[in-house]
């Protein structure tokens, strides 16, 4: 296993690679990512005790990153022109699972929640 070892840190983006290219699924895509980031921890350091994720000391850095992850949505929507978004953007994350309100709501949910931990 320790051989291995090199491709642990390459699994998050091979979760996201797969999740979109292959899947064709936004949610596949973000889930395996942060599974993957699990698995990884596990491997790599499986001393580290699951509370940790939960704790901070700087409890204003999360609430940051909350603020950032909800907000990058926001300026992507003021944004649209300048990134080349397709003008068609409900037909594309229909295409990778995201074909109703509420899931686009849910997914938006759990990026800005459970990203940025």
């Amino acid at each position: 296993m320790n051989n291995k070892k090199w491709l642990i840190p390459i699994l998050p983006y091979l979760a996201v690679w797969t999740g979109i290219f292959l899947f064709k699924n936004a949610w596949f895509a973000m889930i395996g990512f942060h599974v993957s980031i699990l698995i990884m921890i596990a491997v790599v350091r499986p001393n580290i005790p699951i509370n940790i994720f939960f704790k901070s000391k700087h409890s204003q850095w999360a609430l940051m990153n909350v603020l950032i992850c909800s907000a990058s949505g926001i300026a992507l929507y003021f944004l649209w022109n300048l990134f080349g978004i397709v003008p068609d953007l409900s037909a594309q994350l229909g295409s990778l699972g995201l074909n109703s309100p509420v899931s686009w709501f849910l997914f938006i949910v759990y990026f800005s929640l459970v990203n940025p931990l």
